[in-house]
């Protein structure tokens, strides 16, 4: 199985609405993945 994780930086909050709604599709597909502010993240746990 492949992990995947959605991340994004935002000044106005477009990309972030981006990253949500393909998060939003994901999940309605039945595939489980994080989505995540890319300045609020540990990198240590990126690839995890």
């Amino acid at each position: 199985m492949h992990k995947s994780q959605i991340f994004f930086a935002t000044q106005t909050g477009n990309s972030q609405e981006v990253a949500e709604k393909l998060q939003e599709d994901l999940e309605a597909s039945g595939i489980e993945v994080p989505c995540a502010d890319i300045f609020d993240s540990d990198p240590e746990n990126i690839s995890e």
